[in-house]
C-alpha cells in the first residue's frame, strides 16, 4: 500500500525586514549608476550625471515595478543610501564600487552566506524537542562541504538524521525535495524502520548575487524581482501527522518535465564574484505552449481529469514574474480567484527562488476560508527549461 505523506508546519523565517520596492529601485539605480562610472570613466561631471539619468531611466523602465511588488528581503541592500555624500552606504557584497566594480569574491559571498544559514539553523531548532529523521537543504545560492546544516547537525550530536543535499536547481527545486522526501518515507516504511518527519530546509540568499557590473534589461528585471528567502517545513507519514494539532497538503500526484528547445532560455551559472543569471523574456511563451499537457497527464495520475476539476482547483503557481501568472491564467483560462495566492505572496515577497511555493503552500495551509478536502495544484519552473507539479489536497 502506497505510504501517503502529508506537508506541514510551515515556518517563514528573515534574515532581516522587507525593504520597500520603491526603495530598493531608487537604490538598485544609484548603485548600478557608480558601477557604470567606474566602467566607462566619465570624464567630467556633466557627463557622470548623464550616467546617472539614463541608467535611472533604464531601471524605471526595465525594473518591476512596486505595483506587482510591495516590498523584498534583500539583505546586501539592508540600509543602502547613497546621495554622494560621505557617509554615502553601500552594499555589503559591493563595499567599494568605484574602485571594485565586481563586488566581492564569490569565497567572501559563501561566508555570509555560511554565517547567514548557521543563525537560521540555531534559531529554528532552538526549542526541538525530537530531531528529525532527515534534513533536506535545498539552495541554489550556496554552496560548501560540509554545508551548514551538517556542520549544525553534527554540533547538535543529531548523529541519526541523515542530511540530503538539493542544489542549484532555481525556482522549481521545492518538488524535487519533496520527491526525495517521499521516495525517503516510502524506503523506510519498505525496509521496515519507518520514519515519522523529514525537514525540508530552504535558504535562498539572492541578494548576494547582486550583478551591478551588467546594466543591460534583462538583469535589470533580475535584479529587481528576485529576493531573498528562508523557510522550514516538514513531511509526515499519515501515521504521524497531527491532524487535530495543523493543517497540511497531502500529496496525490507529482511529475516534473523538461520543456523541448528551451535550454538557453534560463541558465544559472557559476562566476568568479556571484552567481551569473540569464532569464530570456520567452520563457512565458515556452511555459504556456507546453503547460496544459503537463498539467493534464499531472492530475490524471492521480485519477482525475482536468476537465472535471479545473474550476473548482487552487492553482499555486510559482509566480517567476508577473508575466508568467498571466500566461497561466490564459491558458487555462482561470479565475483571479483561482491564482490569488501566487499573486500576494509576489506582492508581499518577491520572487524567493525555491522558497516561494512553500511560502504559498504556507498560506493556503493556514488559511480557513480553504476547506479542508480542496484540491490544490502548484507548480514551478526553472534551468531546463523544467516545469515540475504535484496534486495534492488540503488536510
Amino acid at each position: 500500500m502506497p505510504v501517503s505523506v502529508i506537508l506541514s508546519d510551515f515556518t517563514p523565517m528573515r534574515l532581516g525586514e522587507g525593504i520597500p520596492q520603491e526603495t530598493l529601485l531608487r537604490e538598485t539605480a544609484n548603485v548600478f549608476a557608480l558601477v557604470q562610472c567606474a566602467i566607462q570613466k566619465p570624464e567630467s561631471q556633466e557627463a557622470a550625471n548623464r550616467i546617472l539619468i539614463e541608467t535611472r531611466e533604464m531601471v524605471r523602465h526595465y525594473g518591476v515595478s512596486a505595483g506587482y511588488i510591495k516590498q523584498r528581503q534583500a539583505n546586501a541592500m539592508e540600509n543602502v543610501e547613497i546621495t554622494d555624500e560621505e557617509d554615502d552606504i553601500y552594499p555589503d557584497i559591493l563595499p567599494r564600487p568605484l574602485q571594485q566594480p565586481r563586488g566581492l569574491p564569490i569565497s567572501e559571498r559563501m561566508e555570509k552566506f555560511r554565517k547567514a544559514v548557521n543563525g537560521l539553523l540555531e534559531q529554528h531548532y532552538a526549542d526541538c524537542g525530537q530531531a528529525p529523521d532527515d534534513i533536506i537543504h535545498v539552495s541554489c545560492t550556496g554552496y560548501m562541504s560540509p554545508s551548514p546544516v551538517q556542520q549544525f547537525t553534527v554540533r547538535n550530536h543529531w548523529n541519526n538524521t541523515i542530511v540530503t543535499h538539493n542544489y542549484h536547481m532555481g525556482c522549481y527545486a521545492a518538488f524535487p525535495a519533496v520527491r526525495s522526501a517521499q521516495g525517503f518515507m516510502a524506503g523506510s516504511f519498505a525496509l521496515g524502520r519507518p520514519k515519522s518527519r523529514i525537514d525540508i530546509f530552504h535558504t535562498e540568499y539572492c541578494s548576494l548575487h547582486l550583478n551591478f557590473h551588467r546594466l543591460t534589461p534583462n538583469n535589470i528585471v533580475n535584479m529587481t524581482l528576485f529576493a531573498d528567502g528562508f523557510m522550514c517545513y516538514s513531511a509526515f507519514s499519515q501515521d504521524s501527522f497531527d491532524a487535530g494539532r495543523q493543517n497540511g497538503l497531502e500529496i496525490l500526484s507529482m511529475a516534473e518535465r523538461l520543456i523541448p528547445d528551451s535550454e538557453q532560455e534560463m541558465t544559472w551559472d557559476l562566476g568568479e564574484n556571484y552567481f551569473e543569471m540569464n532569464l530570456s523574456p520567452a520563457v512565458p511563451f515556452f511555459i504556456a505552449e507546453h503547460i496544459r499537457d503537463f498539467v493534464e497527464s499531472l492530475v490524471a495520475m492521480a485519477g482525475y481529469k482536468l476537465g472535471d476539476i479545473k474550476d473548482d482547483l487552487l492553482f499555486a503557481v510559482h509566480p517567476g514574474g508577473p508575466k508568467i501568472l498571466e500566461h497561466i491564467r490564459k491558458r487555462f483560462q482561470l479565475a483571479a480567484e483561482q491564482m490569488r495566492f501566487s499573486w500576494e505572496i509576489l506582492y508581499e515577497n518577491g520572487n524567493m527562488s525555491s522558497v516561494t511555493v512553500p511560502y504559498i503552500w504556507h498560506a493556503i495551509t493556514c488559511d480557513d476560508t480553504i476547506p479542508k478536502g480542496k484540491l490544490v495544484l502548484s507548480m514551478a519552473f526553472g534551468p531546463g527549461l523544467t516545469a515540475c507539479g504535484m496534486l495534492m489536497e488540503k488536510v
